[in-house]
């Protein structure tokens, strides 16, 4: 095929809806763990005689992305035997995707004379559908993409929330997108103030009314309603579910969490682990039980009883799975290196922490909540207060705003105000002390720490550069440019003289 012939196609596979066009990225989510839950979705259908062209198709992607093309090749041929099985009336209308992809990867495979015929066929089908039909052909697009996006990665939940609305601005009560739509807004939403405030809470009461008996969607909702102080009527909710569903158990254990059942949560989780096995959000959620369950024992007992070993022991397990499972989940990666921490194996943890960087740091993700974690582990586990406070420091210069950088702060604070009760002269303590209320903007009172830390800690660079930085941005705009100049030649002077006096 001629390099123009050739980029002509690559234009028209551009124009194309299906998984090959959503920016779906591969180091966004685990592949393994992926397939593992659309092979679980799909043995469900499966039993219930319902077709799995959908799963047929996303799975078919993943094993593209993994290079495996002939596997991906079977896997939609699949789908459009299933589609012409179960779907005889919108037949042409789930073909839409399948054809999309396959055009794609045959593509891909270099066989550009199959890929121009599945072009060819999707123009056909598009042609029977012009007009107002197009629309609902768009829509039925629109939610397919939604729960890809859905369930390929968090990271695309906002874009998931804009294609489910697109989807129901089309057809409001279509059950599937209903559910879908509200089960996203459950997962995005900060705590609202009130429930009356709450959207996903509303929109799974609507999607409830569309979707009578639905125990997902229920279990959702009783999690919202105990949440907002309702624990009762959430209760009745979930009293009223029967369901052998892993997912479903999962979210009723975290229902029972809230409720203060942790024990009938641990329960929930142990069925749904016995289900699917290879879940790492599971062995991840007991293992959070069996902390829960170790942190209540220990406001009775010591940390040396054997029932809260065995609580840590089982804790670890589940994290060391979950993490063989998802080998590049920071959270639960610091779990498990914290865990470490408290069974003192120190070796472990530490080892566990020098991957936990680095893939916070290939990832660009999490990087200020591990330097966090593992100052914690430095101050709590290891008793080291210079190590932890190196570790706070690169946490909270970071400059991304979150919780994780002034959590940094607020340990550099407590451990400077302890310091300087211990020592009321000493220099570091009011260093630190100068550099947290700096951080803070509050210019005057970190100035008057650094000048109390340099009583202390003579020609110390850091601090002098620092006090001379606040003096100069405090007289900015009522000094004039000779106050200035003179200003900065003064700082130059003292540093200079600073390093003269080390050699």
């Amino acid at each position: 095929m001629a390099l123009d012939q050739d980029e002509t196609l690559k234009g028209r596979l551009n124009d194309l809806e299906c998984h090959f066009t959503w920016d779906l990225r591969k180091n966004y989510t685990v592949l393994s763990d992926l397939q593992n839950r659309i092979d679980y979705e799909m043995k469900k259908l499966l039993l219930k005689q319902k077709g799995i062209s959908n799963f047929l198709t996303f799975l078919a992607f993943t094993k593209y992305q993994e290079g495996l093309l002939e596997e991906a090749l079977e896997n939609l041929q699949k789908a459009e035997e299933d589609i012409r099985k179960h779907s005889e009336e919108d037949c042409e209308k789930l073909l839409l995707l399948t054809y999309g992809d396959l055009a794609w990867l045959y593509y891909h495979m270099s066989e550009k004379t199959k890929s121009m015929s599945y072009l060819e066929k999707l123009e056909d089908i598009k042609k029977q559908f012009s007009g107002e039909s197009s629309s609902v052909l768009q829509a039925k697009v629109d939610g397919e993409k939604a729960w890809t996006l859905l369930k390929y990665s968090p990271k695309y939940s906002e874009r998931a929330k804009e294609c489910f609305q697109k989807a129901l601005e089309q057809d409001p009560d279509e059950s599937d997108w209903r559910a879908g739509y509200a089960i996203v807004l459950f997962r995005t939403e900060l705590q609202c103030k009130s429930i009356e405030d709450s959207v996903a809470t509303k929109e799974l009461r609507r999607a409830l009314e569309v979707n009578p008996g639905n125990p997902l969607i229920m279990a959702l909702l009783a999690i919202k309603l105990v949440s907002y102080g309702k624990p009762t009527e959430g209760k009745e909710l979930v009293e009223k579910i029967s369901t052998d569903d892993p997912e479903v158990k999962s979210y009723l254990a975290d229902f029972y969490q809230q409720y203060g059942s942790v024990e009938k949560a641990v329960d929930l989780l142990k069925e749904a682990i016995k289900e699917r096995p290879n879940n790492a959000a599971l062995h991840n959620k007991i293992s959070m039980c069996y902390k829960k369950q170790r942190q209540s024992l220990l406001k009775t007992r010591d940390a040396s009883d054997s029932s809260a070993q065995r609580l840590l022991a089982w804790q670890i397990d589940h994290l060391e799975k979950a993490i063989s499972l998802r080998p590049s989940k920071v959270k639960i990666m610091m779990d498990l290196a914290k865990a470490y921490g408290e069974a003192k194996a120190f070796r472990k943890a530490e080892e566990l922490f020098e991957k936990i960087f680095k893939v916070a740091e290939d990832l660009k993700d999490n990087l200020q909540a591990v330097y966090l974690c593992y100052g914690d582990f430095q101050l709590y586990q290891k008793k080291c207060e210079s190590s932890a406070i190196k570790q706070y420091m690169k946490g909270s210069k970071i400059q991304n705003d979150t919780p994780e950088k002034w959590k940094c702060t607020e340990k550099l604070e407590t451990i400077a105000n302890r310091r300087k009760r211990r020592n009321h002269k000493d220099g570091e303590a009011f260093g630190i002390l100068g550099y947290v209320h700096h951080t803070r903007g509050d210019a005057r009172q970190a100035k008057a720490y650094y000048e109390q830390a340099l009583k202390f800690d003579r020609g110390n660079t850091e601090y002098l550069a620092a006090l001379w930085d606040l003096r100069l941005s405090l007289t900015s705009g009522v000094q004039d440019k000779g106050e200035k100049h003179e200003a900065t030649e003064e700082k130059k002077t003292a540093l200079s003289s600073d390093r003269d006096n080390k050699k």
